[in-house]
């Protein structure tokens, strides 16, 4: 019996060959899943931090001028966090452009949060937390 015909011997043109099509299932879903939790982690992130900039813009008993600059910070603060929470959508609207993916869903995330930043910064006031 020769070499080559024995059934133990496997030649390099035997050896399957890995597809080249597109990619398994599986992994066509790791970028939206991560995507998503991304998303939803920067979306709490910002709603601890508009409760966190109430709270620390609060007014109680105080002066106009001091009620305007506490008005003037509180919406500044919750147009630039806002902000930076439609970054994250939009950050994955380019890797998704990038590799060949829809970008509409993240487009659609990062004009919402552009809305609710308009909004806040247009029309969020300062609380009156007070302790006395």
């Amino acid at each position: 019996m020769r070499p080559s015909a024995s059934p133990r011997i496997v030649t390099m043109q035997q050896t399957p060959q890995p597809e080249a099509g597109p990619a398994r299932p599986a992994r066509r879903w790791v970028f939206p899943v991560f995507g998503g939790v991304l998303v939803g982690v920067a979306a709490v992130v910002g709603l601890l931090w508009s409760a966190f900039s109430s709270w620390a813009d609060s007014v109680c008993n105080d002066t106009p001028a001091v009620v305007r600059a506490h008005t003037h910070s509180l919406r500044v603060t919750d147009l630039l966090t806002w902000m930076v929470v439609a970054a994250v959508p939009a950050l994955c609207a380019a890797f998704a452009a990038k590799q060949q993916r829809r970008v509409w869903p993240w487009l659609t995330l990062t004009g919402g949060f552009l809305l609710l930043a308009l909004a806040t910064a247009a029309f969020d006031k300062p609380q009156t937390w007070c302790l006395y």
